[in-house]
């Protein structure tokens, strides 16, 4: 999942993200499973007793749950005439919108998932306010650390929110939201530390 910049001028930014050709590949998975057991059928009706037929939807169930779990369709629009910003993200089975002001935006962050390392860490770029956290994208993504951080420095500063240490600020809001762990595990992944240097930084926070 990799967010493009659409349109960048001196008064919009706009950020669309689409599914990555990942996403397509599962379809076309069940489409041929799926495909493959009409196939059998059509042939024989007693097919569907077969340990392969069974297994074609088996695995077109598989292609059709890994769809709809990566489909994704979102567009961000940063106004600075208005000084907003529009949002909406469309999945399968869901769709969600909303408008946040720029004064209300607190923090332009780079978040690691659970399951990041230090060597292929797996990140997604989000916008927070006091009161929520809105990714740009619902999946992480592994191996586009320097187009994430590229990303989000191009964000703050299109909406003049120009933080010394956005790392620091980042592992603050961890901290405040009661996610310690994602704090320590962010500063290890990015400031290359020990558990025990990282977790010291934390709790003096």
């Amino acid at each position: 999942m990799d967010p493009k910049i659409e349109l960048l001028t001196d008064d919009l930014l706009v950020i669309d993200v689409r599914s990555h050709w990942f996403e397509k590949l599962w379809l076309l998975v069940a489409a041929a499973s799926a495909g493959f057991a009409a196939y059998q059928w059509s042939r024989d009706a007693s097919a569907v007793y077969r340990d392969s037929f069974m297994g074609c939807v088996a695995v077109t169930l598989m292609g059709i749950a890994g769809f709809a779990v990566l489909f994704e369709r979102s567009r961000f629009k940063f106004d600075r005439k208005s000084r907003t910003l529009e949002w909406s993200r469309r999945r399968l089975w869901s769709r969600r919108a909303g408008m946040v002001a720029f004064d209300a935006i607190t923090l332009v962050s780079v978040k690691n998932s659970m399951g990041s390392t230090q060597t292929n860490p797996s990140r997604r770029v989000a916008i927070h306010t006091a009161t929520e956290e809105i990714p740009l994208t619902v999946m992480y993504t592994a191996g586009l650390t320097v187009q994430h951080n590229k990303l989000a420095k191009q964000i703050r500063e299109f909406i003049g929110n120009t933080s010394s240490d956005p790392l620091m600020d980042t592992v603050r809001d961890c901290v405040r939201k009661g996610q310690v762990m994602d704090a320590i595990r962010l500063l290890r992944t990015e400031k290359k530390l020990t558990v025990n240097a990282a977790k010291k930084i934390v709790e003096g926070l």
